[in-house]
Protein backbone atom coordinates (compact mmCIF):
# COMPACT_ATOMS: atom_id res chain seq x y z
CA UNK A 1 0.00 0.00 0.00
CA UNK A 2 1.22 3.79 -0.69
CA UNK A 3 2.65 5.72 2.49
CA UNK A 4 2.19 8.76 2.49
CA UNK A 5 4.59 11.30 4.94
CA UNK A 6 2.50 14.01 6.48
CA UNK A 7 2.45 16.13 9.29
CA UNK A 8 -0.99 17.28 9.06
CA UNK A 9 -4.26 15.80 8.22
CA UNK A 10 -7.20 18.10 7.16
CA UNK A 11 -10.34 16.12 7.44
CA UNK A 12 -14.14 17.17 5.39
CA UNK A 13 -16.64 15.93 8.35
CA UNK A 14 -19.97 14.90 6.26
CA UNK A 15 -19.22 11.66 4.13
CA UNK A 16 -15.68 11.55 5.58
CA UNK A 17 -15.84 11.53 9.26
CA UNK A 18 -20.32 11.87 9.46
CA UNK A 19 -22.37 9.06 7.43
CA UNK A 20 -23.92 11.62 5.50
CA UNK A 21 -27.49 9.79 4.47
CA UNK A 22 -28.31 9.25 8.62
CA UNK A 23 -28.05 12.39 9.43
CA UNK A 24 -28.74 15.18 6.43
CA UNK A 25 -31.52 13.34 4.97
CA UNK A 26 -33.73 13.50 7.91
CA UNK A 27 -32.48 16.58 8.98
CA UNK A 28 -33.09 17.95 5.53
CA UNK A 29 -37.14 16.63 5.19
CA UNK A 30 -37.74 18.11 8.51
CA UNK A 31 -36.53 21.59 8.17
CA UNK A 32 -37.74 21.67 4.55
CA UNK A 33 -41.57 20.67 6.21
CA UNK A 34 -40.78 23.59 8.65
CA UNK A 35 -40.22 26.15 5.99
CA UNK A 36 -43.15 25.28 4.36
CA UNK A 37 -45.18 26.03 7.47
CA UNK A 38 -43.30 29.08 8.22
CA UNK A 39 -44.04 30.70 5.11
CA UNK A 40 -47.38 29.40 4.38
CA UNK A 41 -46.72 27.36 1.77
CA UNK A 42 -48.47 24.16 0.27
CA UNK A 43 -46.26 20.88 1.39
CA UNK A 44 -47.18 19.59 -2.14
CA UNK A 45 -44.02 21.63 -2.75
CA UNK A 46 -41.75 19.63 -0.03
CA UNK A 47 -40.27 17.24 -3.26
CA UNK A 48 -39.25 20.29 -5.25
CA UNK A 49 -37.58 21.79 -2.74
CA UNK A 50 -35.96 18.32 -1.71
CA UNK A 51 -35.06 18.09 -5.22
CA UNK A 52 -33.73 21.06 -5.70
CA UNK A 53 -31.14 21.00 -3.08
CA UNK A 54 -29.92 17.33 -4.35
CA UNK A 55 -32.60 14.86 -2.61
CA UNK A 56 -34.82 13.21 -4.76
CA UNK A 57 -36.52 10.03 -3.77
CA UNK A 58 -34.23 9.61 -0.41
CA UNK A 59 -31.14 9.46 -2.88
CA UNK A 60 -28.45 12.01 -2.19
CA UNK A 61 -26.91 13.84 -5.10
CA UNK A 62 -23.02 14.17 -4.56
CA UNK A 63 -22.65 16.67 -6.74
CA UNK A 64 -26.18 18.64 -5.36
CA UNK A 65 -26.01 21.94 -3.20
CA UNK A 66 -27.43 19.92 0.33
CA UNK A 67 -24.01 18.02 -0.60
CA UNK A 68 -21.22 20.40 -1.16
CA UNK A 69 -22.78 24.40 -0.27
CA UNK A 70 -23.55 26.30 2.38
CA UNK A 71 -26.63 26.86 4.11
CA UNK A 72 -26.36 30.04 2.17
CA UNK A 73 -26.34 28.63 -0.82
CA UNK A 74 -29.48 26.45 0.22
CA UNK A 75 -31.08 29.31 1.37
CA UNK A 76 -30.34 31.05 -2.41
CA UNK A 77 -31.63 27.89 -4.01
CA UNK A 78 -34.61 27.25 -1.59
CA UNK A 79 -35.63 31.02 -2.30
CA UNK A 80 -36.40 30.55 -6.36
CA UNK A 81 -39.03 28.28 -5.02
CA UNK A 82 -41.22 29.90 -2.22
CA UNK A 83 -40.76 33.48 -4.07
CA UNK A 84 -42.50 31.70 -7.12
CA UNK A 85 -45.00 31.13 -4.73
CA UNK A 86 -45.22 34.43 -2.64
CA UNK A 87 -45.21 37.46 -3.85
CA UNK A 88 -42.96 39.51 -1.88
CA UNK A 89 -40.34 37.53 0.30
CA UNK A 90 -37.84 38.85 2.18
CA UNK A 91 -34.21 37.69 0.59
CA UNK A 92 -32.44 37.75 3.93
CA UNK A 93 -35.27 36.99 6.21
CA UNK A 94 -35.95 34.01 4.05
CA UNK A 95 -32.23 32.94 4.47
CA UNK A 96 -32.20 33.65 8.43
CA UNK A 97 -35.56 31.38 8.37
CA UNK A 98 -33.58 28.66 6.52
CA UNK A 99 -31.06 28.65 8.75
CA UNK A 100 -33.08 28.55 11.87
CA UNK A 101 -35.16 25.69 10.53
CA UNK A 102 -32.00 23.53 9.50
CA UNK A 103 -30.80 24.20 13.09
CA UNK A 104 -34.33 23.16 14.71
CA UNK A 105 -34.07 19.79 12.29
CA UNK A 106 -30.89 19.02 13.45
CA UNK A 107 -32.19 16.61 16.60
CA UNK A 108 -33.82 14.58 13.73
CA UNK A 109 -30.47 14.09 12.42
CA UNK A 110 -28.62 10.39 13.55
CA UNK A 111 -24.60 11.30 14.05
CA UNK A 112 -22.96 7.98 12.85
CA UNK A 113 -19.32 7.65 12.21
CA UNK A 114 -18.21 6.74 8.81
CA UNK A 115 -15.77 4.03 10.72
CA UNK A 116 -16.16 1.63 13.80
CA UNK A 117 -12.85 2.63 14.26
CA UNK A 118 -13.22 6.94 13.62
CA UNK A 119 -12.31 7.54 17.05
CA UNK A 120 -9.53 5.01 17.55
CA UNK A 121 -7.85 5.94 14.30
CA UNK A 122 -7.73 10.03 14.99
CA UNK A 123 -6.25 9.77 18.30
CA UNK A 124 -3.54 7.01 16.95
CA UNK A 125 -2.84 9.81 14.80
CA UNK A 126 -2.99 12.50 16.76
CA UNK A 127 -0.38 10.59 19.21
CA UNK A 128 2.30 10.17 16.59
CA UNK A 129 2.01 14.14 16.30
CA UNK A 130 0.20 14.75 13.20
CA UNK A 131 -2.20 17.87 13.90
CA UNK A 132 -5.67 17.34 12.37
CA UNK A 133 -8.08 19.63 11.15
CA UNK A 134 -11.64 19.80 10.22
CA UNK A 135 -12.65 21.67 7.20
CA UNK A 136 -16.19 22.23 6.37
CA UNK A 137 -18.69 24.07 4.21
CA UNK A 138 -21.21 23.36 7.39
CA UNK A 139 -21.59 26.14 9.76
CA UNK A 140 -20.19 25.82 13.17
CA UNK A 141 -23.61 25.21 15.27
CA UNK A 142 -24.27 21.99 13.17
CA UNK A 143 -20.65 21.12 13.13
CA UNK A 144 -20.00 21.36 16.99
CA UNK A 145 -23.05 18.81 17.18
CA UNK A 146 -21.72 16.58 14.60
CA UNK A 147 -18.40 16.55 16.14
CA UNK A 148 -19.86 15.99 19.76
CA UNK A 149 -22.32 13.46 18.60
CA UNK A 150 -18.89 11.73 17.25
CA UNK A 151 -16.88 12.09 20.64
CA UNK A 152 -14.18 13.60 18.69
CA UNK A 153 -14.63 17.31 19.41
CA UNK A 154 -11.14 17.56 21.23
CA UNK A 155 -8.90 16.00 18.66
CA UNK A 156 -8.66 19.15 16.66
CA UNK A 157 -5.79 21.29 16.06
CA UNK A 158 -8.35 23.44 14.69
CA UNK A 159 -12.18 23.06 13.25
CA UNK A 160 -12.65 25.31 10.37
CA UNK A 161 -16.61 25.70 9.11
CA UNK A 162 -17.96 28.41 6.94
CA UNK A 163 -18.21 31.73 8.01
CA UNK A 164 -20.04 33.44 4.82
CA UNK A 165 -17.29 35.61 4.49
CA UNK A 166 -13.99 34.01 3.22
CA UNK A 167 -14.36 30.96 -0.16
CA UNK A 168 -15.36 27.64 0.61
CA UNK A 169 -13.64 24.41 -0.88
CA UNK A 170 -12.89 23.43 -3.23
CA UNK A 171 -10.96 27.33 -3.13
CA UNK A 172 -7.94 26.87 -1.32
CA UNK A 173 -7.99 29.18 0.58
CA UNK A 174 -8.71 27.80 4.18
CA UNK A 175 -5.66 25.28 2.95
CA UNK A 176 -3.50 27.65 2.86
CA UNK A 177 -4.06 29.85 5.84
CA UNK A 178 -3.51 26.33 7.67
CA UNK A 179 -0.48 25.99 5.97
CA UNK A 180 0.91 29.96 6.88
CA UNK A 181 -0.60 29.68 10.49
CA UNK A 182 1.17 26.05 11.27
CA UNK A 183 4.03 26.78 9.05
CA UNK A 184 3.60 23.49 7.10
CA UNK A 185 4.98 23.12 3.46
CA UNK A 186 2.17 21.54 0.59
CA UNK A 187 3.98 18.34 0.92
CA UNK A 188 3.42 17.87 4.69
CA UNK A 189 -0.18 18.17 4.50
CA UNK A 190 -2.72 15.55 3.80
CA UNK A 191 -6.48 15.95 2.90
CA UNK A 192 -9.22 13.35 3.81
CA UNK A 193 -12.60 13.22 1.85
CA UNK A 194 -15.12 11.55 -0.29
CA UNK A 195 -15.82 13.96 -2.40
CA UNK A 196 -14.80 15.39 -5.83
CA UNK A 197 -15.06 18.99 -4.23
CA UNK A 198 -12.53 17.12 -1.46
CA UNK A 199 -10.12 16.13 -4.28
CA UNK A 200 -10.78 19.75 -6.36
CA UNK A 201 -9.77 21.16 -2.71
CA UNK A 202 -6.85 19.25 -2.30
CA UNK A 203 -5.62 19.70 -6.27
CA UNK A 204 -6.46 23.69 -5.85
CA UNK A 205 -3.75 23.61 -2.82
CA UNK A 206 -1.35 21.37 -4.33
CA UNK A 207 -1.63 18.97 -1.45
CA UNK A 208 -2.18 15.10 -1.67
CA UNK A 209 -5.80 13.70 -0.97
CA UNK A 210 -6.80 10.42 0.46
CA UNK A 211 -10.34 9.74 -1.02
CA UNK A 212 -12.59 7.92 1.34
CA UNK A 213 -15.15 5.36 -1.14
CA UNK A 214 -16.89 2.76 0.52
CA UNK A 215 -18.53 1.31 -2.98
CA UNK A 216 -16.94 0.34 -6.24
CA UNK A 217 -18.89 3.41 -7.76
CA UNK A 218 -17.76 6.13 -5.69
CA UNK A 219 -13.87 4.37 -6.06
CA UNK A 220 -14.60 4.78 -9.91
CA UNK A 221 -15.49 8.02 -8.88
CA UNK A 222 -12.30 8.75 -6.95
CA UNK A 223 -9.69 7.50 -8.32
CA UNK A 224 -7.20 8.99 -10.52
CA UNK A 225 -8.45 12.37 -8.44
CA UNK A 226 -7.22 11.41 -5.44
CA UNK A 227 -3.36 10.24 -4.71
CA UNK A 228 -4.82 7.25 -2.97
CA UNK A 229 -8.30 5.83 -2.06
CA UNK A 230 -9.57 3.44 1.02
CA UNK A 231 -12.30 1.93 1.77
CA UNK A 232 -12.27 2.69 5.36
CA UNK A 233 -10.83 5.44 7.67
CA UNK A 234 -9.11 3.30 10.23
CA UNK A 235 -6.54 2.74 6.73
CA UNK A 236 -4.80 5.48 7.58
CA UNK A 237 -2.83 4.43 10.01
CA UNK A 238 -0.96 2.41 7.59
CA UNK A 239 -0.97 4.93 4.91
CA UNK A 240 0.26 8.15 6.59
CA UNK A 241 3.83 8.11 8.37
Amino acid sequence: MQKINAKAIIFDKDGTLLEFDPFWISVSQSAITKLLNKFEVSQDKKESCLTAIGLKDGVVDSDGVLCKGTYGEIAEVLFEIFNSQKTILDKKQFESECIKSFHDSIPDGVVLPTSKHLCATLKALKDRGIKLFVVTSDDQKTTEVCLKGLKIENLFEKVITDDGVHPHKPHPYYAQSIMKYYNLSESQVVMVGDTLTDTEFAKNANIKCVGLAKTEQAKSLLQGNATIVVSDLSLLTEIIG
